[in-house]
Formats: C-alpha cells, structure tokens, sequence
C-alpha cells in the first residue's frame, strides 16, 4: 500500500504514483481502497463483487462513511 514514504513506479509509461496521484486517480482515500476493491470484486482472479455496485456506486458508499 502507498504511503508518504512509498511510490509506485510504471516503467512501460514512465509515471511514477504517489499516494496524492492514486487519491486524484480513484477518487478516494489510499486507506479506503481495499473497500473500494471488495465492493467492485476482481474478475481476473473470480472474485465477485457486490452485485448492482459499479465503481461509481463503490466510490459514493466508500467516501459516504469514515
């Protein structure tokens, strides 16, 4: 997970993410990405998410609660 010590490096487009760039990019606090993810689920891996919940829906319930 990023943090303010930490960064992600992408170097087939040479972007480099920080926690401000994730939190512009999803919409959302760092800490409350794993509740985003569950609600979404993750089809690569068969994971299923919270049927009638899309990513903006995931969002609004996310930021909606601390």
């Amino acid at each position: 997970m990023l943090d303010e010590h930490t960064f992600m490096y992408d170097a087939f487009k040479d972007v480099v993410t920080d926690v401000q760039s994730l939190e512009e990019k999803r919409g959302c606090k760092v800490a409350k990405l794993p509740f985003y993810f569950a609600l979404l689920g993750d089809t690569s891996d068969n994971i299923p998410g919270v049927k009638g919940i899309g990513e903006k829906g995931a969002l609004e319930l996310v930021n909606q609660f601390e």
